[in-house]
């Protein structure tokens, strides 16, 4: 067991399915705590938990890894406010003022985003396979969400939720740039730490004033609630979070964004298997799609490898 782990550990498309997966049970389970709770504090109690759950396993990292982090503290807090709390609060706040569709949508453009910022700033040129993963990715997500009907794309309105969302696919892309520029030599469990301390000192403030003005989570909150919240801080918070982090190191930042659709689709399949969602004929098809374009961004890459593993062995 410890030796499938170990080479997992290795494997970025696995580590990528895996975070995946349990951002799409982030979806599903946000949608059920997002009527009662708010952004801040859905947002601040995941971390918070996340942070309990992980602190004694990571507490040797961390101390280990803490002279770095005090020369590189502006960039930590900018982890913190980019790939902690920036998405995830705009996420929530979206949904208070558009659709689900619109905020899935939109956040397919993460791969856009990445790829875009990739090239101003890091001069990373897309390679072809990566434009045509994209694309694919992009139309399965949009046959997904509109259940294949070219009408209902046509129809959609736009609203402020919209931006706000498109706010928070900007915070991740530029988190995910920020890691991969600066390339700390840093334990990825040190880095998942100090983020998330990061973020919830910088949350604390904003929670405490939220609960004084309006009600605490403690008086609102059911147990089916908590259970909710308990899931958010362990699974995408943590285990999610971390395998990103090391897959962004080990292929980079671009060809990691095409994962990113995988999150609707999984989103899917387990509404459809917790909350009764019809999985429809449309869903599938996306599903496809979006794969394809998976498979279309690793590829390249494969046959690179094993192009230069012939030229060794000759």
């Amino acid at each position: 067991m410890n030796e499938i782990i170990r080479r997992s550990w290795n494997y970025p498309s696995i580590l990528l399915i895996t975070a995946t997966l349990f951002w799409g049970g982030n979806a599903v389970v946000g949608r059920f705590l997002a009527p009662d709770l708010s952004p801040i504090t859905i947002s601040f109690i995941r971390i918070l938990f996340s942070v309990a759950v992980i602190l004694p396993f990571i507490f040797t990292p961390l101390k280990k890894e803490w002279q770095q982090v005090k020369k590189h503290i502006g960039l930590f807090f900018w982890f913190a406010v980019t790939g902690v709390i920036g998405y995830n609060i705009m996420s929530y706040w979206a949904l208070s003022y558009t659709t689900a569709i619109n905020v899935a949508i939109l956040n397919s453009l993460s791969p856009v985003f990445m790829i875009f910022l990739s090239f101003i700033i890091m001069r990373e040129y897309p390679k072809r396979n990566i434009i045509l993963a994209v694309i694919f990715s992009l139309i399965g997500i949009v046959w997904v969400m509109f259940d294949g009907s070219i009408t209902r794309l046509m129809q959609i309105e736009w609203n402020i939720g919209d931006v706000i969302m498109l706010g928070g696919v900007l915070s991740w892309a530029v988190y995910s740039i920020l890691l991969v520029r600066k390339k700390l030599n840093i334990h990825p469990l040190a880095l998942f730490g100090y983020s998330s301390i990061f973020a919830v000192i910088l949350l604390a403030p904003f929670t405490l004033y939220e609960w004084i003005k309006y009600e605490s989570v403690f008086s609102i909150a059911t147990g089916t609630q908590w259970l909710g919240l308990l899931y958010l801080g362990i699974f995408p918070s943590i285990i999610s979070f971390v395998f990103w982090n090391r897959s962004v190191f080990l292929m980079g930042p671009a060809k990691c964004s095409v994962y990113m659709n995988l999150t609707a689709i999984f989103a899917a399949i387990l509404g459809f298997i917790f909350i009764n969602e019809a999985l429809s004929f449309a869903q599938v098809i996306g599903g496809a799609l979006i794969f394809s374009g998976v498979y279309i961004a690793t590829r390249y890459k494969t046959r690179q490898e094993v192009n230069k593993k012939k030229r060794k062995i000759g």
